[in-house]
């Protein structure tokens, strides 16, 4: 059997993922930001993108998916998601990780759902956080919570994770914190959005944790995603999505300049 869990030593605590359907041709942004930026803090953090690695497998549909509303039912109880699905919640249960932070969209959420559950039911001290889209509609978030997800992580997550993580890795409930909201089933606190961090004390990724040869797939253009800037200044006429927040913030140019130029040098290119 080919082990899905990245290797990683008896000392790993934190294991970030992103499960399918995402784009297959993108490294995901989001997790390697927050693992650069936990590093920093010193925390161990291993990465797996599950959804990039199966696209490359065998047996799998799930990037076309049927509107068949039982399409997710017979995918994870009897198709090949599920039984990969299983392999690496076994795996991980075995681990040395403690806590798994899920990277969720409103496409995920039900396959999300489901992997907590079977991490649930093979270690119940395992905490479950699940951040990034899928947390912002709360009929979502239930959905994750009724499959096992402990914490929702909303907003921007590095310094919010890097604080959830400090009672989690202690096998504790987290006290009440910002920018968090916690299950039914975990200690309850009222939600407080987090103050957006100074963009200069935050991490520009160049996802060392990839192989960018496993992005690049064919007849499709090759993609990766460069962040220089979050947030925004609202000021495009034709938009109806303005919701309130600190405006458009910057991250250093310098610092911008320099994180593109590694990616740049990276392999491949065409």
């Amino acid at each position: 059997m080919v082990m899905l869990l990245p290797d990683i030593g008896g000392s790993t605590t934190t294991l970030l993922a992103l499960l399918p359907p995402y784009d297959p041709r993108l490294p995901p942004l989001g997790l390697a930001s927050l693992a650069e930026y936990l590093r920093g803090k010193g925390r161990d953090v291993a990465l797996l993108d599950l959804n990039n690695r199966l696209y490359h497998g065998k047996g799998l549909n799930l990037w076309e998916p049927s509107l068949d509303p039982d399409y997710w039912d017979r995918e994870l109880g009897e198709g090949e998601l599920g039984r990969r699905l299983d392999e690496l919640a076994a795996e991980v249960v075995a681990s040395s990780v403690k806590v798994v932070g899920l990277s969720t969209t409103l496409d995920n959420r039900v396959v999300a759902a489901h992997f907590a559950g079977l991490l649930r039911a093979g270690r119940e001290s395992i905490y479950v956080v699940a951040g990034g889209p899928g947390t912002e509609d709360g009929q979502t978030r239930q959905i994750m919570a009724d499959g096992g997800v402990d914490y929702f992580v909303l907003g921007e997550g590095e310094v919010t994770l890097q604080a959830l993580l400090t009672p989690l890795l202690q096998g504790v409930d987290a006290p009440s914190m910002d920018g968090v909201i916690p299950s039914l089933n975990r200690t309850q606190f009222p939600f407080k959005e987090r103050a957006p961090a100074d963009l200069a004390t935050l991490c520009l990724p160049v996802y060392e944790d990839f192989n960018l040869d496993n992005y690049v797939i064919p007849g499709w253009d090759r993609r990766v995603a460069l962040q220089t800037s979050r947030g925004c200044d609202h000021l495009c006429p034709f938009c109806v999505d303005r919701p309130p927040d600190q405006g458009l913030r910057t991250f250093p140019p310098g610092l911008a300049a320099a994180r593109r130029e590694e990616v740049f040098r990276r392999p491949p290119r065409d």
